[in-house]
């Protein structure tokens, strides 16, 4: 009987290990195919979030390239109508659209000089300072040369001791019976040799045409600054804006 306990035992012993080495190896197989699963799940999660972030950076890129071939073709196009549209324009319009254009040519030529010397800004302002900086510089003292002479020829200027020939004043002189040309001579005073309708005339031509240029210049730097926001409206692709946004640009722009 002992004997055959002792081998019950000894069977059913054996049974059970088989048993758990089973159970373990199915356990130990679930937990891979878990793990696994648990793997791929993640795998497709991060290949499904990078799958819409390039999606996303190609939708960003896309648009910033739709966006820049907008703006160059915005400025292209309009250029590139110069002639048709020039050759519809009638007056004043028809040298609007000239100077337009002569502008339009100057800014792309700063630009392109911008791209070549943008390592040597000494150059480049040298550069600029020739082709175009000495010119308008040029222009605008046209109109201080008018202020010039009203400094030169004003009470305390330093042609205060000259006078017109038909002057009527002796500056002081009392000498009894003395004429006005020894007065002036007494008192150091020159005549010229014009009167004073001949001085009048001068001063209204001067005044005339110091106006005259005055006015030209105000405009011709009003007329450049708007050709130079409707250039950089074009080159970023801007449409119609509000006073505040138009304004807010112009800002950015200078």
């Amino acid at each position: 009987i002992q004997c055959t306990t002792n081998g019950s035992i000894e069977i059913k012993y054996k049974i059970h290990r088989n048993i758990n080495i089973v159970l373990n190896r199915l356990l130990a197989k679930h937990d891979i195919q878990k793990e696994l699963k648990q793997a791929r799940l993640k795998g497709n999660f991060s290949d499904h979030r990078n799958y819409h972030k390039m999606k996303d950076n190609l939708g960003v890129t896309s648009t910033y390239g739709n966006l820049k071939r907008k703006n160059i073709s915005d400025l292209y196009n309009y250029k590139k109508c110069y002639k048709n549209r020039y050759s519809k324009k009638k007056g004043l319009a028809k040298l609007d659209c000239y100077y337009e254009k002569k502008i339009f040519d100057e800014i792309d030529e700063i630009y392109e000089l911008s791209r070549k010397m943008k390592n040597d800004k000494k150059a480049f302002k040298k550069k600029i300072y020739n082709k175009i900086g000495y010119r308008y510089i040029f222009f605008s003292l046209i109109p201080v040369l008018g202020i010039i002479f009203y400094i030169v020829f004003r009470e305390n200027g330093p042609f205060n001791k000259y006078c017109l020939n038909d002057c009527p004043d002796k500056h002081g002189d009392t000498t009894h019976g003395i004429d006005v040309g020894t007065a002036h001579k007494n008192q150091g005073f020159t005549m010229v040799d014009f009167d004073s309708t001949v001085w009048k005339t001068i001063e209204l031509l001067h005044g005339l045409i110091f106006n005259i240029f005055a006015a030209i210049f105000i405009f011709w730097m009003v007329y450049t600054l708007i050709k130079i926001i409707k250039y950089e409206r074009l080159k970023y692709g801007k449409g119609k804006m509000s006073a505040k946004a138009y304004c807010r640009f112009c800002k950015d722009i200078f």
